[in-house]
């Protein structure tokens, strides 16, 4: 039996943190798009993964996978995707809200997925993980992202300074890590930016893989989630930002 995955994102990015070179973040650069496609997928099926995190998501022959729905909301027969009783969380990536057990939705997920989108985005830039949370820690004394506001912009300024390439990441994972959760972009929304022609690298390579490009273009135009339900909502047209969608 041939295993499932060749290690989680944690330890790849890791990896590639200690071999730099092209045929190893080359990979990285096309997850962000196969990442939001894979959460829009589920806030489309009403469905909250509530602990998306790097070592829940497997890398396998260059590809991602999105595991581990132990905590995972699914809300087909709720009103809603908001919730606010007590959730196990690993609070490193996890929302303020979520934190402050306060009322969250499927933009908790988004707040998750942009720190993983900062951390991958961090390596790109040819800086380790460790490096962002010791920059953290000595901002706030903590490296989690929830503590880090400030943090969080001073390091998207010192990295996007460093050259004009792999910068798009940051922009996206910027409007993720929003303090108030209706600022968020939804998972419809981050696809359609990922998928926008403007956001290649230099090379000319997409952020999304082959293998989710179909997928999400086949998605765009036909629903989107809305922003602040995540229930899905006809969009043949545009895709509406979380502020113009009304429940």
């Amino acid at each position: 039996m041939s295993p499932l995955a060749d290690s989680d994102l944690k330890g790849y990015l890791v990896y590639a943190s200690d071999c730099p070179e092209n045929n190893v973040l080359s990979p990285i650069r096309h997850w962000f798009g196969c990442l939001a496609t894979a959460v829009r997928y589920l806030h489309l099926n009403q469905i909250r993964h509530r602990d998306i995190k790097p070592g829940n998501i497997l890398v396998h022959n260059r590809q991602v996978l999105l595991v581990d729905f132990g905590l995972a909301w699914d809300w087909k027969d709720a009103k809603s995707s908001t919730t606010s009783t007590y959730c196990a969380c690993t609070r490193p990536y996890a929302a303020p809200e979520v934190i402050r057990s306060m009322k969250r939705d499927t933009s908790s997920d988004i707040w998750s997925l942009g720190c993983v989108y900062f951390e991958m985005a961090t390596v790109l830039k040819g800086k380790r993980i460790s490096d962002l949370r010791d920059f953290f820690i000595k901002r706030s004394d903590s490296y989690h992202f929830y503590n880090n506001d400030s943090g969080i912009a001073a390091w998207i300024d010192d990295m996007t300074s460093l050259s004009r390439v792999d910068n798009k990441p940051f922009l996206w994972a910027s409007k993720m890590l929003q303090e108030n959760r209706r600022d968020r972009p939804s998972a419809a929304t981050l696809v359609s930016l990922i998928n926008d022609q403007k956001a290649v690298t230099k090379s000319g390579t997409l952020y999304i893989g082959r293998c989710c490009q179909s997928t999400s273009q086949k998605l765009i135009g036909i629903s989107a989630a809305c922003g602040r339900c995540g229930r899905p909502v006809a969009s043949k047209v545009k895709l509406l930002s979380p502020k113009e969608r009304v429940c």
